[in-house]
C-alpha cells in the first residue's frame, strides 16, 4: 500500500511493479519460515530423544536427579529462559509433597499442609492442568495465615517462610504435571514465559514421566534386593546360633554380626555384646 499527498501519473503502475517484485521475496520468506520451523522441530526432537536415551540408560534410582538436570539443560539449549528448575514429587501413599531442585535440595511437606497452604497447586496437579503464574510473597500469605489458624505452624515459622519467599524475589513460574507430581521452571519477573516455552515444558514432562516410572521400578527392585541381602546375613547369624555348642561361643556371634553389618554397608568400627 502507498499513500501520497497528490496523485501522480504512473504511481499506480510503479506501486504495482514494486508489489510484483516483493511477491517473489514474500514467497522466499515463506520458504525460509517453513525451513526454520522444520529445523526447530528437528532440534526439539533431538533434545527429546536425548532425554529418552537417558531414561533407557537408567540403572539405579539415584539417577533421577541427573535426568532432571538433562531436561533443564535441554530446555535452556532450546532457548527457554528458565533460571530455576525442579521436581515437585507427590507421594499419596506417604501423604507427602517433596520439592526437589537441580541444586540437590530436598524440601518435604505433608500433603495436608499443602492442602491448606497451597491448594491451587494441588488442584492443578489433580486436574493435570499446566499452571503458569506470576509468583510473589502475597500468593503465599493467605495459606500461611490458614496454617497459623489451624495450629500447624507458629507465627514465627510462617514469617520466616514468607521472608524466604520475599528474599527469593518475584518470578514467573510454570508447572507441568504428570501422575506423580510435576516439573517446574521459573524465571525473572520481566516478562512471562511464551506459549512455546510452556508447550516445550509439557512435552519434556511427558518424557520425564517415563523416567520417573523407571525410577520407581528401580527403587522397588533395589528395596527387594536390599531385603534379600539383609535376610541372607540374618540366615548366616541364625546358622551361627544353631551351631553353638558351648557358652563361650557367644562372643563369636559378635564377629558374625560385625561381618554381616559390614557386608550390608553399615559404617561401623566394631560390635560388642553387653550382658545385663
Amino acid at each position: 500500500g502507498s499513500r501520497l499527498r497528490e496523485p501522480m501519473a504512473g504511481d499506480v503502475e510503479i506501486v504495482q511493479a514494486l508489489a510484483e517484485g516483493l511477491e517473489l521475496g514474500y514467497v522466499r520468506f515463506l520458504d525460509f519460515q517453513r525451513l526454520e520451523e522444520h529445523n526447530r522441530n528437528l532440534e526439539v526432537e533431538r533434545s527429546l530423544e536425548r532425554v529418552r536415551t537417558a531414561v533407557a540408560a537408567m540403572t539405579n534410582s539415584d539417577e533421577l536427579d541427573g535426568l532432571m538436570a538433562t531436561v533443564a539443560s535441554s530446555l535452556k539449549e532450546l532457548g527457554v529462559p528458565c533460571t530455576g528448575f525442579g521436581i515437585n514429587d507427590v507421594d499419596e501413599s506417604s501423604a507427602t509433597v517433596t520439592i526437589r531442585s537441580t541444586q540437590g535440595s530436598r524440601d518435604p511437606h505433608s500433603l495436608e499442609d499443602f492442602e491448606v497452604g497451597n491448594p491451587e497447586w494441588l488442584d492443578h496437579f489433580r486436574r493435570r492442568a499446566t499452571w503458569a503464574r506470576y509468583d510473589n510473597v502475597e500468593h503465599y500469605r493467605p495459606g500461611a495465615e490458614r496454617l497459623i489458624a489451624m495450629g500447624k505452624v507458629t507465627e514465627g515459622e510462617a514469617r520466616q517462610f514468607l521472608d524466604q519467599v520475599k528474599a527469593r524475589g518475584e518470578t514467573w513460574i510454570v508447572d507441568a504435571f504428570f501422575d506423580r507430581g510435576g516439573l517446574a521452571m521459573s524465571k525473572s519477573p520481566d516478562e512471562p514465559f511464551s506459549d512455546d516455552d510452556v508447550a516445550l515444558l509439557e512435552r519434556f514432562t511427558e518424557v520425564f514421566a517415563l523416567g520417573y516410572r523407571r525410577h520407581l521400578d528401580l527403587l522397588a527392585a533395589e528395596q527387594r534386593t536390599r531385603e534379600a541381602e539383609i535376610e541372607l546375613q540374618l540366615e548366616h547369624l541364625r546358622a551361627a546360633v544353631a551351631g553353638m555348642s558351648t557358652s563361650e561361643e557367644l562372643q563369636g556371634l559378635a564377629t558374625t554380626v560385625r561381618e554381616g553389618l559390614g557386608k550390608l554397608g553399615v559404617p561401623l568400627d566394631g560390635v560388642s555384646i553387653n550382658h545385663v
